[in-house]
């Protein structure tokens, strides 16, 4: 009889276990603040996915040239690049709530100008330009703001969730927004989208002001160049800070290669055009999917350092296999490992980032980190020269040995990296 009763409180306790197991990524939606943030990024996630598709399609049906959406993609990053510390150190100074939402405000009055000049039928290539430059500037002091918020909202045990469940909805937004995008731009036309675009991002707005406030001025006399200086000296003095930012902007240049070509391979390697462009699309973001997901159910996992080590590394090889791709439903198997590695490695090097920062150096170290994302958009026109000069999969196979490269030296040369918990 005791056997019997050890053994059900024994499957008790497993099956306890498996339900928190199974719970794990979702513990931060239990906190009835956070459910407000993660419902207004979701909103304003779609809202970028209307806004890139459709100013893509529109910059390539004015011009009908690839490199004008280069150009046009790259003052995003034009803007990051030098405004990204600025967003950091006001980040690190301020209510956040009103932050992110003043900034989505801003990136919807740029969007409601673009789809006023569209409707009005007097819009320009500079127009587009501009108004990537202005949503750029936007999005420097949103992204710190927004990803140091999470530490304010929840416990630092449901943090891997929270950011987790925040590259989740990203990557939900990136599967169904540009088909959602591409069919509003056929049924209510190019200004009608960026509509919807525009919607969205003032609906998200409004939502973080639902947030109680909890992230306060700190209130330093210090002027702001002063404060960007003690963010980067900051950086510089923490190995795994440095080593955590070497990785990034390694990873930002190499292990993206891949999207920026994206078009030339469904085009001219795989030649399955626009329909096989929005399936490679579609499960890279499958993939991400699931790797955030994996990210958010590490709970209290202890050896993400040499994980992260791991992932980067799985990243390179997985942008290598796909290159030596010989079919294009191979190539749609190895977009779901590329995702699956990618948004795993982005989600967990967040995370990262932020437990190893003070909470007074948090948003400047995090305006750092969106300035190397700033790269990304310039890195697209070198990649789109080389690719130019020697093909698509020979420049994406050398970036995904580079990438492979950076990342084991940074483990070999920073222990501490690999001692990350």
């Amino acid at each position: 009889m005791k056997g019997v009763v050890t053994s059900s409180a024994m499957r008790r306790r497993v099956a306890a276990s498996l339900a928190r197991a199974a719970l794990s990524p979702l513990s931060s939606l239990s906190n009835r603040d956070f459910r407000w943030y993660w419902l207004a990024n979701l909103i304003s996630y779609f809202g970028m996915s209307f806004r890139e598709v459709t100013n893509g399609w529109l910059v390539y049906d004015l011009t009908g040239s690839a490199l004008a959406l280069g150009w046009v993609s790259s003052a995003w990053g034009l803007s990051s690049l030098i405004l990204a510390p600025f967003g950091g150190e006001v980040a690190d100074r301020v209510d956040k709530r009103k932050l992110i939402a003043a900034t989505r405000l801003g990136v919807a009055g740029a969007i409601f100008f673009i789809a006023a000049v569209v409707f009005l039928g007097r819009v320009a290539v500079w127009h587009l330009f501009v108004a990537t430059l202005v949503i750029g500037a936007a999005f420097s002091f949103d992204v710190p703001a927004r990803q140091t918020i999470v530490m304010d909202l929840v416990s630092r045990e449901e943090l891997m969730s929270a950011i987790g469940l925040g590259y989740v909805a990203m990557d939900f937004a990136s599967i169904a927004g540009p088909a959602l995008a591409g069919y509003s731009i056929g049924r209510v036309g190019v200004a009608g989208a960026f509509g919807v675009a525009g919607v969205s991002y003032g609906l998200a707005a409004l939502l973080m002001l639902v947030i109680p406030r909890r992230a306060l001025s700190r209130g330093r006399g210090s002027s702001a160049l002063r404060g960007i200086a003690a963010g980067v000296s900051y950086a510089s003095r923490e190995p795994r800070l440095s080593a955590l930012l070497t990785m990034a902007t390694g990873f930002t240049i190499f292990g993206s290669a891949l999207y920026g070509l994206m078009p030339v391979f469904a085009r001219d390697v795989f030649r399955v055009g626009a329909a096989g462009l929005g399936l490679l699309g579609t499960m890279n973001g499958v993939g991400a999917l699931v790797g955030s997901l994996i990210i958010a159910s590490l709970g209290s996992f202890r050896r993400r350092g040499k994980l992260l080590v791991v992932l980067g590394l799985l990243t390179g090889a997985a942008l290598i296999v796909f290159v030596c791709a010989s079919s294009f439903p191979l190539s749609l198997l190895l977009m779901v490992l590329v995702g699956l590695a990618r948004g795993s490695y982005m989600t967990l090097s967040n995370a990262l980032i932020q437990t190893s920062s003070s909470d007074a150096m948090r948003g400047r170290i995090m305006g750092l980190y969106m300035m190397v994302w700033g790269l990304q958009s310039l890195s697209f026109i070198l990649l789109g020269k080389a690719a130019d000069a020697v093909g698509a999969p020979l420049t994406v196979g050398a970036s995904g040995g580079m990438l492979i490269l950076i990342v084991a030296m940074a483990a070999l040369l920073r222990p501490q990296l690999r001692e990350l918990t």
